[in-house]
């Protein structure tokens, strides 16, 4: 898996953290698989991998740990243990997230790639949203949700039934958690 590796700074808003909190310098690998899903380039916007709790880490997961090849059962990915997450976006949804908006441009795409490890080189996979037209799906916020697998392979895209009713907690920031903004505030205020 071939990867692009940044020194991204990520700069955040005076009103959310205070201006000494407000840079961070973060060296994450932006992961190849996300080329056909954010078109130029990918923004970093948590500034190094966050442990996801054991609850999101399942929930955040492809339809099935098991892979079925030449009529054997084989365990992909061992789902115990930690999982981190990174945040990626595209240009459309860098200031949103960030304010926490409710309102999202059409286009807008919002990735979270799941790793096994704390550096975020072993990537496990990515789920997305991405942000359609008026009307695709109103009731949770016109939102596509999507998950890809470590190879770029699209496993599953659409309105989700398991992603919808997770994010619809959310409507007030446009159904997009920030738990993870909270969490890189927290872990950089403890340094």
């Amino acid at each position: 898996m071939r990867t692009r590796r940044f020194t991204i700074f990520i700069l955040c808003t005076a009103a959310a953290l205070s201006a000494a909190e407000c840079l961070f310098s973060a060296d994450i690998a932006i992961p190849q698989q996300l080329s056909s899903l954010i078109k130029g380039d990918a923004i970093v916007i948590t500034p190094q991998p966050i442990l996801m709790s054991d609850t999101l880490a399942l929930l955040c997961s492809t339809p099935s740990y098991i892979d079925k090849t030449n009529g054997e059962q084989k365990k992909l990915i061992d789902p115990h243990g930690n999982r981190y997450a990174v945040v990626f976006t595209n240009d459309k949804a860098a200031a949103p997230i960030r304010k926490g908006a409710a309102v999202y441009p059409e286009g807008s795409v919002v990735a979270k790639g799941k790793y096994q490890d704390a550096e975020a080189t072993k990537l496990e996979l990515i789920t997305f949203m991405k942000k359609m037209a008026t009307g695709y799906n109103r009731d949770h916020g016109d939102w596509e949700y999507g998950v890809i697998d470590s190879t770029g392979k699209l496993v599953e895209s659409g309105k989700l039934q398991s992603c919808m009713a997770c994010h619809d907690r959310y409507k007030a920031t446009g159904n997009i958690s920030r738990n993870y903004l909270r969490s890189a505030a927290a872990k950089t205020k403890s340094k």
